[in-house]
């Protein structure tokens, strides 16, 4: 069989086109690389790394601390799931790159698939093994607790009065160690990851 490859014969794909077919195959439990582009996911991820992004299986979903490919608008999202949520009976997740500060929350029609390899300096870190799981949880929790806690406090300091001031004051220092802490956890999360490649 021949295959008529001159350019008259050759349709190049728009960019929507491609997203459909990617988001198409990831629904039928294809395997699919994508390059990171940004830092958002930093350490866990950086810039160039090489990431293997499965499709869930019908009835299954994204659990609290998985690293998930979502597609917004008509952009590619790699962020962290940190919590969960049922409103007027539609399921959302709350999702936040391990650099970022707060979290989003995003539609379930949203998710496009699990990251399962990492691919970091020729070593492969698989996100499924038991001790990567056990990683990629707890740093969800703990996460999630601190998006919950910055989100309950983000209406404190509306207060008014003479304590408005003190208030204020509070969550500016909370909101800064909160940072750290976080920037610590991520680094020492990303070095327990990188501890189980494999070449």
């Amino acid at each position: 069989m021949e295959i008529d490859t001159s350019e008259e014969s050759v349709f190049p794909l728009t960019s929507k086109q491609t997203d459909d077919l990617w988001r198409e195959g990831l629904k039928w439990g294809n395997w699919i690389r994508f390059r990171v582009a940004s830092g958002s996911m930093y350490p866990a991820l950086v810039q160039g790394d090489s990431i293997l992004v499965k499709g869930f299986p019908p009835l299954s979903h994204p659990r609290l601390g998985d690293i998930v490919l979502f597609y917004i608008g008509e952009t590619w999202v790699v962020h962290r799931v940190v919590g969960k949520e049922l409103t007027d009976g539609q399921i959302s997740y709350w999702q936040k790159g391990d650099a970022e500060y707060r979290a989003t929350l995003t539609p379930a029609s949203a998710v496009a698939g699990k990251v399962i390899v990492i691919e970091h300096d020729n070593n492969h870190i698989e996100l499924d093994a038991p001790w990567q799981k056990i990683i990629n949880r707890s740093i969800g929790a703990i996460l999630c607790a601190m998006d919950r806690i910055l989100r309950c406090g983000a209406g404190i300091g509306k207060g008014k009065g003479e304590n408005a001031g003190q208030v204020s004051t509070w969550r500016v220092k909370a909101s800064g160690c909160f940072r750290k802490t976080r920037a610590v956890l991520v680094a020492i999360a990303a070095r327990l990851m990188r501890l189980g490649a494999r070449s």
